[in-house]
């Protein structure tokens, strides 16, 4: 094949373009901040309005360092992610809040199975998306806080959320 030219980007999936188009839709395409660079990422977060007191929820995406600065702002859909996480923390972050409505229609309620539970944590694998689901647990020695089998909205919702891509 190299005789047809070079791969510029071999880390290139095309599978992931429906996939970051999914979730910005579902999310209804925020803007997120940048927060800070942890290694070779940046993090780039929105607050999500909800009525807790004393906890905040938070729209987190992981991507590969891209040298911004701290505070520059991206519509989701211009993103490719390679960690979402949907997170309850204590800490506030002085963010713009996002609201959206969930949405209860294909693709991401395609169903995710168990793959390994323990006592911090359940993981489950997706039916179609080639995805990672981490349920974290908040409940101390329960290793069946979640259920067997639900979906990727279902998971979302708990804010309590990693999602990653299954590089197998």
């Amino acid at each position: 094949m190299s005789e047809y030219g070079q791969v510029i980007n071999p880390q290139y999936d095309p599978r992931k373009n429906d996939i970051y188009k999914a979730f910005s839709v579902y999310f209804e395409n925020p803007i997120l901040t940048k927060t800070k660079n942890v290694e070779n990422y940046s993090v780039y977060m929105t607050k999500i309005h909800s009525l807790l007191g004393n906890a905040y929820r938070y729209l987190i995406l992981f991507i590969d360092n891209d040298y911004q600065d701290i505070g520059n702002t991206k519509n989701m859909d211009s993103i490719e992610w390679v960690s979402l996480q949907t997170r309850t923390l204590e800490e506030q972050h002085r963010l713009k809040q996002h609201l959206y409505t969930i949405k209860k229609n294909a693709p991401l309620t395609q169903k995710i199975n168990v793959k390994k539970q323990d006592e911090k944590q359940s993981v489950y694998t997706c039916e179609s998306f080639p995805l990672i689901v981490t349920l974290l647990h908040t409940r101390k020695n329960s290793t069946y806080q979640y259920q067997p089998t639900g979906t990727i909205v279902s998971a979302l919702e708990t804010f309590q959320t990693t999602i990653n891509f299954d590089n197998q």
